[in-house]
């Protein structure tokens, strides 16, 4: 026999949390690195003024973009906070592999 007034818990919500990304954001920050992961196909997916095949064009030409940028900064790497610069490399080559991931996602 079970009691009627017996309370139920909502069963817990997956919250994305990406860590690495924060704490580079936050190092970026801090040391004035010029690039800061924007997720910028976030706002461009969720856009309902433009069609699908918009929406694609657009992030993938972006994200195209975005690779460009790093490769021309990663040929320029020079001897004076190298660190610094490939973190900055890498942040820009994975916000391009995410916008990626999200046009197929949103396919």
């Amino acid at each position: 026999m079970m009691n009627d007034s017996m309370d139920f818990r909502e069963p817990k919500k997956f919250i994305k949390f990406d860590y690495l990304a924060d704490v580079r954001n936050k190092k970026m920050e801090s040391d004035g690195y010029g690039y800061k992961e924007n997720e910028f196909w976030k706002s461009e997916i969720l856009n309902p003024n433009k069609s699908s095949i918009d929406k694609y064009l657009e992030i993938k030409s972006r994200a195209k973009d975005l690779e460009r940028k790093a490769k021309q900064k990663e040929a320029h790497i020079g001897h004076e906070k190298p660190l610094k610069n490939s973190e900055e490399v890498n942040s820009m080559y994975m916000d391009a592999i995410r916008a990626k991931a999200a046009l197929l996602e949103n396919l």
